[in-house]
């Protein structure tokens, strides 16, 4: 009989971590996979990713590819739950999608240079100018809150 290569990672930890790309009642909320409550502070947040991070780093488990997948599982929940506009629309929707969406961080960050540019903290230049207008061709998502229907 073959032996389990031991890769540093218990069971229990390899099952705190598994997100998909949408939430639903018999999956682990991105809080469930941090093990804090819905309430938990940025710095709780951060406190418990390091800790996780730090068991399945692929530094710490060579070759286990397992421990890899679920590190960047990982990745993703703290850039969520990191981001506190994210984790605002993670918690309205439960979606993860509608979290890390490129058109509305797009959006987004278009305003907060034109809202910079305007008060002269930063100078427009022609590279801004075409990105800017390629930004605002695109529609933007009509409520980053909607829940997306299935």
């Amino acid at each position: 009989m073959g032996k389990r290569k031991n890769s540093g990672v218990s069971r229990d930890e390899e099952e705190e971590v598994e997100v998909e790309n949408h939430s639903s009642s018999n999956e682990k909320s991105l809080y469930e996979v941090l093990n804090v409550a819905k309430t938990a502070s940025q710095q709780e947040i951060k406190k418990a990713y390091y800790k996780l991070a730090l068991r399945l780093h692929p530094d710490k488990n060579p070759g286990d590819e397992d421990a890899k997948e679920k590190f960047q599982q990982l990745q993703k929940v703290i850039s969520i739950l990191g981001d506190e506009e994210k984790r605002a629309v993670y918690d309205q929707t439960g979606c993860v999608d509608d979290a890390v969406n490129p058109k509305l961080d797009s959006h987004r960050f278009k305003d907060l240079l034109d809202e910079a540019i305007a008060a002269g903290e930063l100078k427009e230049t022609r590279a801004y100018r075409k990105w800017a207008n390629k930004v605002s061709e695109m529609k933007p998502p009509t409520s980053p809150l909607r829940r997306k229907e299935k």
